[in-house]
């Protein structure tokens, strides 16, 4: 039997008194009158006066990015992947390249549209490195964040009109009312500036969606530049959620979850992102508590430069290498060895040296996060007895360098807890994949593609139901537990 929620056992009692019909969404003060898909009339207006609350989730990624919508309060939460058929570049019809084109005259656009328009690329990367930098003033967040947020602006555009109508048959006889939720990197939820940005682009950019205006440098400066002074927006309720909860609030929400310390590894094109966090419930509401948040530009396509670099300009790449080299969605050779025509021994350094260099920076990055946990952040945590739960994505989370160095990481975690727990008493890391929901409806959608959606999938969730998200700043260490001596167990005659 599962934990005792709330809002669910209000939900069934609200629909037996309904007579099996679905509640009303939760109210919301900020929301603006919801927008018509189709104007019914009769019966169905009056089954369906109250608005259908529909939520949209970003997924902004460094190399390509994702949307799934969700309907949270009907249909058993149906849930749907938009598909990007026809852009250029497009690798899977539900992953779109992160990129966007600039004309001459300032235009955006999705499409390259003629030689004179030029691609800008590395978005989110940009909006990344502004944290890195002294407090970026109101113009330089601006000139960053333009192409950005045209390019959400579009791309939310397409997604909304593709979904009014593929989905008619589902939702004509509803009023929309919309929700919009952006993934922020979980590092940067913890940091003022980079929340800011990310808000700023979140309502800059859904206010430029409800037109069809074409989107010029210009107009999409100032409408940035309003949101970075006025934090609200008419008509849509929006939301910046960690990508580290979005990735597993499907899990929190099945059966298989459990309470208690998490880690996630998100393998991207530029990043390698680990964070930890407390999963728990407060007062039925799902509450995480991030204790660790770290970003390093060790993503699959920071290896191929990495291959590129050491193997030198002089080696006679393979096609399959050379196809990578300025697009980061293709898949790169699972080896180093396979970055040339021939290889063997005498070349220095060795495939098979630069590829364990590497490796060695990325186990390095992973045990800076668990050494954290186990001497500061969380040292009595019964994970590192039991097995500590580590959830896995991002597109290169399957590659066997990666899935080599989690392995290693979790001998280290055993050896290093051994001492604690004894021999046989410590576990290491029980590394898994968040399961693909059965509500998402797109039937060519598997397991191997869901895990580079499941931030998507889970920021197309309410923000009430996604839950209370602490950041890492607000958390206390957890003190470690008094080292025993034999008096603690020694019975003195006065207490027989």
């Amino acid at each position: 039997m599962g934990p005792f929620r709330f809002r669910d056992w209000f939900s069934k009692g609200i629909r037996a008194l309904l007579g099996g019909r679905e509640p009303r969404p939760p109210k919301a003060t900020t929301r603006a009158p919801a927008v018509s898909v189709a104007q019914p009339s009769g019966r169905e207006q009056r089954l369906h006066e109250t608005p259908l609350v529909v939520v949209v989730g970003f997924d902004l990624g460094t190399s390509c990015s994702k949307i799934v919508i969700r309907s949270p309060y009907v249909a058993n939460e149906r849930a749907v992947a938009i598909p990007f058929d026809g852009l250029t570049g497009v690798h899977s019809r539900y992953l779109v390249k992160t990129l966007i084109h600039e004309g001459e005259e300032g235009r955006f656009s999705l499409e390259p549209n003629g030689e004179t328009f030029v691609p800008a690329r590395d978005l989110k990367v940009r909006l990344l490195n502004l944290d890195g930098a002294p407090t970026p003033t109101e113009a330089e967040i601006v000139d960053c964040g333009t192409p950005t947020t045209a390019y959400v602006a579009l791309l939310l555009r397409r997604a909304r009109s593709w979904f009014l109508e593929d989905q008619r048959d589902e939702f004509a006889q509803y009023r929309i009312r919309w929700e919009f939720n952006l993934g922020i990197p979980s590092a940067g939820y913890d940091d003022p500036v980079t929340r800011t940005v990310f808000d700023a682009i979140a309502r800059s950019a859904w206010s430029l969606s409800e037109s069809e205006t074409p989107l010029t440098r210009q107009g999409v400066a100032k409408a940035l530049r309003d949101a970075l002074v006025n934090r609200t927006v008419s008509g849509v309720e929006i939301g910046v959620i960690p990508e580290i909860a979005a990735e597993v609030v499907g899990y929190a929400r099945s059966p298989q979850r459990r309470t208690g310390l998490h880690v996630l590894v998100d393998v991207g094109a530029s990043t390698l992102d680990i964070s930890s966090f407390v999963l728990h419930e407060d007062e039925g509401e799902d509450r995480y508590s991030l204790l660790t948040a770290a970003v390093s530009r060790e993503g699959v396509h920071e290896l191929h430069k990495h291959r590129i670099a050491k193997l030198g300009a002089a080696r006679a790449l393979t096609p399959v290498a050379r196809g990578a080299l300025d697009d980061p969605m293709v898949p790169i050779p699972e080896r180093c060895e396979l970055y040339i025509e021939s290889c063997g021994d005498q070349l220095s350094p060795s495939p098979r040296e630069i590829d364990l260099e590497f490796k060695r920076r990325c186990l390095r990055t992973i045990m800076e996060t668990l050494v954290d946990l186990w001497r500061d952040r969380y040292p009595n945590a019964p994970e590192w007895r039991e097995g500590l739960r580590v959830f896995v994505g991002g597109g290169g989370i399957r590659m066997v360098l990666y899935r080599g160095v989690l392995t290693k990481a979790s001998d280290r975690v055993v050896e290093n807890k051994r001492g604690a727990y004894g021999k046989g008493h410590a576990a290491g890391l029980i590394v898994r994949e968040v399961p693909k929901p059965e509500n998402l409806v797109n039937e060519d959608i598997d397991q191997a593609l869901y895990h580079r959606l499941a931030v998507a999938s889970g920021l197309s969730f309410s923000a009430i139901d996604i839950g209370r998200i602490d950041p890492p700043g607000t958390i206390r260490n957890v003190p470690p537990l008094p080292p025993r001596s034999y008096q603690d167990d020694h019975v003195s005659k006065d207490q027989v």
